[in-house]
C-alpha cells in the first residue's frame, strides 16, 4: 500500500511536471487546474517543491507563472482576472474606480477592488505585489454592460449616487462617447435604477446628443 501510495505521488509529480513544461511563459496558471491529477496534499506538495526550485512564481494561493529572465511580473488586474477566471467568475472594473476612469471621481479606490457576480465577497493576498486585493459581490444588472465605454460610465454614475449627479456630471462621463454608444446608454437604462435611467435618458435627449 505505501508503494502504492509512493507511485501515485511521482505518478502526481510527474504530471505537473509535463503540464508546467507545456505552459507559455507569462501565462497565469492555477492549482485547479491540475487537481486531476492526483490528491489535493501530492498536488500541492509538487507545486511547493517547483516552486523551491525556481521553475515558478507563486502569485497567490494557488496562483503560478513561468517566467523568463527579464520578464514582468504579472499586473494585480491580470492576478485577479486569474483568480476568478478559477472559480468560473468574472471581474468587473469597480464603481468608485469607473467613476474615476470617465472623469467624474477626483480619485480611484485606495486598495484593488473589483465587482464579481454572486452572493460572496472574498479577498486574496497578491505575494508578488504585497496588496490585498477585494472581490465584492454585486447584482449582474450592475455589470451588464462589461467593461465597455458604456458599462463604465453607467456604473461611475451609478455609484457617485442620485444627489451627485447633474447636467455637468453627465457631460463629463458622456463627452468621450460615440453616437452609437450614446445609444446604447439609453437603450441599457431598464438595467438602472429609476432615477438614473430617468436623468440620462431626459437630458441626453436634451443635449441633442442622440438621432431620433
Amino acid at each position: 500500500m505505501y508503494r502504492n501510495s509512493e507511485a501515485n505521488q511521482v505518478s502526481t509529480a510527474s504530471n505537473i511536471r509535463r503540464f508546467v513544461k507545456g505552459v507559455p511563459y507569462g501565462q497565469i496558471f492555477s492549482t485547479r487546474e491540475c487537481l486531476h491529477f492526483g490528491s489535493r496534499a501530492s498536488v500541492d506538495q509538487t507545486f511547493y517543491r517547483l516552486v523551491g526550485d525556481c521553475k515558478i512564481v507563486r502569485l497567490a494561493y494557488g496562483l503560478f507563472v513561468k517566467l523568463q529572465p527579464g520578464m514582468k511580473m504579472p499586473s494585480i488586474e491580470e492576478i485577479a482576472i486569474a483568480k476568478a477566471k478559477a472559480f468560473s467568475k468574472e471581474i468587473f472594473v469597480h464603481g468608485q474606480d469607473a467613476a474615476f476612469e470617465v472623469g467624474i471621481a477626483d480619485q480611484p479606490n485606495k486598495v484593488p477592488t473589483y465587482y464579481v457576480t454572486g452572493s460572496a465577497c472574498s479577498s486574496f493576498r497578491s505575494l508578488v505585489h504585497g496588496r490585498r486585493v477585494y472581490l465584492k459581490s454585486t447584482a449582474a444588472r450592475k455589470v451588464y454592460e462589461k467593461n465597455t465605454r458604456v458599462g463604465k460610465v453607467l456604473r461611475g454614475l451609478w455609484h457617485i449616487g442620485e444627489e451627485a449627479l447633474d447636467l455637468n456630471v453627465l457631460q463629463k462621463a458622456t463627452m468621450n462617447l460615440n453616437r452609437d454608444e450614446i445609444r446604447q446608454l439609453r437603450l441599457a437604462a431598464y438595467r438602472v435604477p429609476y432615477w438614473l435611467a430617468r436623468f440620462t435618458n431626459r437630458s441626453l435627449t436634451n443635449f441633442g446628443q442622440v438621432l431620433s
